[in-house]
């Protein structure tokens, strides 16, 4: 029920570990070839890579190895995290929106694995944005372990909804 796959203008993918040697992991391959898909088949026409800074330079080797156009290729090596990555968009998005004649904002799906994407619209939510979600299909060995870590990130995700 979160796999979304309509014509939108971007997507954001949200990063996940890169080793010491600046090779992406399965989970950032994984995602970043969904969005590389979803731009190849002509569903979106950029991409925003999100992550620390290694993961969006890694992110974005992948993209541009594929054959993505460098200009339709955003970076955030600012978001560390999802709150930053959804922060972060804002000004990108914006400015994407600028770009188009109706200066409306750019209509977003969300990248990620299933497990992140409910937390991920949550908090596009929160900042008062629309986005639909598209879940990569590749399960990990380590899903549970992930899963088991995303539960204590809802946790905190609520906690401070409540707080503040």
């Amino acid at each position: 029920l979160i796999d979304y796959r309509p014509k939108a203008d971007v997507a954001v993918v949200f990063g996940a570990r890169v080793y010491a040697d600046g090779s992406p992991s399965d989970a950032l391959k994984d995602r970043t070839e969904l969005g590389i898909d979803l731009y190849k088949k002509g569903l979106i026409h950029a991409l925003i890579v999100s992550g620390g800074a290694e993961e969006a330079e890694a992110m974005r080797r992948l993209a541009l190895n594929a054959a993505v156009q460098p200009e339709d290729i955003r970076s955030d090596p600012a978001g560390v995290n999802t709150h930053a990555t959804v922060v972060n968009a804002w000004p990108i998005l914006k400015k994407l929106g600028e770009d188009r004649r109706s200066g409306a904002m750019p209509r977003i799906l969300a990248v990620s694995h299933f497990y992140h994407l409910p937390r991920v619209q949550m908090t596009f939510a929160q900042e008062g944005w629309e986005v639909l979600t598209v879940p990569v299909r590749e399960p990990l060995a380590a899903t549970p372990k992930f899963m088991l870590r995303e539960v204590a990130a809802l946790w905190k995700f609520y906690f401070d909804a409540l707080t503040h």
